[in-house]
């Protein structure tokens, strides 16, 4: 059989010797000597240890696809700006510009002209909707219990008869890993594998890098406005693996959903005629987009950021600002597909915020109507709070942080929204260029916590010790 065919000492040299000349003479014209020699010098040391160690020829072929994939990110990390610029000192041309001014003119006429009554109150929203209602949520705690030895089958059995937190947490106290007893649950939809419509239950203001998906099976309509003093949980036990696992929320209060204040309006229908159709169709991922997103192969794959771009220039261009609008939202928001991407990467990709500003739209509207999201089927495009706070880091800006902080106390607005807006804040403090200012923002906030919610306390105090 070939694949136990054993690679002499010769053949490892001489067929390392010509794939590195192959190599080297494919790039040379290409990439400075200096990294040259750095990518070959990794190159063949991977090689050698692993060939050595296998010394079959399929491994051999696997590594080499591999390799050749980690040298190919590699390279384009060392050596592509990410948008090269105009003279204008912006990443389109000036005609383009100058036709979007034109196109984004019109649609702020037609906003100001349909969406507001002579007497200054707002229209009912574009859907034909007279109000926007908030996800439904509600107060909880998240255990997860894990373990080598039992099934669980007498815990589920607990868990299925109702029985209290503080009797369960003590109960299997032994069992517990992550946890925590303070956390706002928003229930939303998605699609399972089967592309079945399927409940999912989603933490929000958890602690740093605390995050927590559930979804729901099984349950009768409307259980969520009957689940005060509840257990919700999921069991998993994969065949690989000899652990077995529940994830499980406590339901302090049954859900509830609430109307969102018409104060907020008049962004959220601004962002929803500057968008059209084509913000339900994105957000819901249909075919009918202007433009279809690719999907990168790691964190310094440029090419579905640049894919963006170039779709946004095309759609400039040929007079379409919905679909202008929605690939450069989507470069804004990194809202791009990677098989693999690592969080020291994403400060690396700006937001280009000037460029919206460029073509008059209002930009502050647009990006609060992004952030305040509502329950309405079809879902809108909505904005990544950490994105937006970093898009306007690069200096204070004060009218807008005031909008922001205004958001978080808003005691008529549902807490979801409410911490988007913190998210929002939280970014734009924390890549502010100049330090001094950014920590005199956390201590005022922290010593004005009138108007937020316990979640927004923890939170901004933790959030206070990382920042020092």
């Amino acid at each position: 059989m070939i694949w136990n065919v054993k690679v002499e000492n010769c053949w490892h040299k001489e067929k390392l010797s010509a794939f590195f000349q192959k190599t080297s003479k494919s790039k040379k014209n290409n990439i400075p000597a200096k990294t040259q020699r750095r990518e070959d010098s990794v190159l063949k040391h991977l090689f050698l240890c692993d060939l050595a160690a296998s010394g079959s020829y399929l491994y051999f072929c696997c590594m080499k696809f591999i390799l050749a994939s980690i040298i190919l990110c590699f390279s384009m990390y060392l050596y592509a700006q990410e948008f090269p610029t105009f003279p204008n000192g912006l990443i389109y041309s000036d005609s383009l510009i100058n036709i979007m001014k034109h196109d984004f003119d019109s649609l702020n006429i037609q906003f100001d002209k349909n969406h507001f009554n002579i007497d200054g109150t707002i229209e009912p929203v574009p859907s034909g909707r007279e109000k926007y209602y908030s996800h439904i949520q509600a107060h909880g705690a998240y255990v997860e219990f894990e373990s080598k030895e039992s099934d669980f089958s007498q815990l589920r059995k607990d868990l299925d008869a109702q029985k209290s937190y503080d009797e369960i947490t003590a109960k299997y106290v032994n069992y517990i890993g992550q946890t925590d007893a303070m956390l706002l649950i928003v229930k939303t939809t998605s699609l399972d594998t089967n592309q079945k419509e399927i409940e999912v239950l989603n933490s929000v203001g958890g602690r740093s890098e605390s995050y927590y998906e559930l979804a729901v099976n099984n349950h009768v309509a409307g259980w969520e406005f009957k689940s005060k003093n509840k257990w919700v949980y999921e069991f998993s036990h994969k065949d690989f693996s000899e652990w077995y696992f529940i994830n499980a929320y406590y339901l302090y209060e049954d859900f509830n959903r609430v109307t969102i204040p018409q104060k907020y309006y008049s962004e959220m229908n601004y962002a929803r005629v500057l968008l059209g159709e084509e913000g339900y169709d994105h957000a819901n991922k249909n075919d009918t987009l202007g433009y279809q997103p690719i999907t990168g192969s790691c964190s310094h794959d440029l090419y579905p950021r640049r894919h963006a771009v170039e779709e946004a220039s095309k759609a400039g261009l040929a007079n379409r600002p919905h679909t202008f609008l929605l690939a450069h939202l989507d470069v804004m928001n990194d809202y791009m597909d990677r098989k693999s991407d690592f969080t020291y990467e994403k400060s690396k990709r700006y937001t280009y915020l000037k460029e919206l500003e460029a073509v008059n739209i209002r930009v502050e509207d647009l990006l609060i109507g992004l952030t305040i999201v509502d329950d309405s089927l079809p879902e809108f495009y909505s904005a990544s709070p950490p994105r937006v706070g970093f898009a306007y880091s690069v200096e204070e800006h004060s009218d807008f942080e005031n909008k922001i902080i205004a958001g978080m106390k808003d005691k008529s607005l549902d807490e979801f929204n409410r911490l988007r807006f913190l998210f929002i804040w939280e970014s734009y403090i924390y890549y502010l260029k100049d330090q001094i200012p950014a920590k005199q923002k956390i201590q005022k906030l922290n010593e004005s916590e009138d108007g937020l919610t316990p979640i927004m306390k923890r939170y901004l105090r933790e959030f206070k010790l990382q920042k020092g």
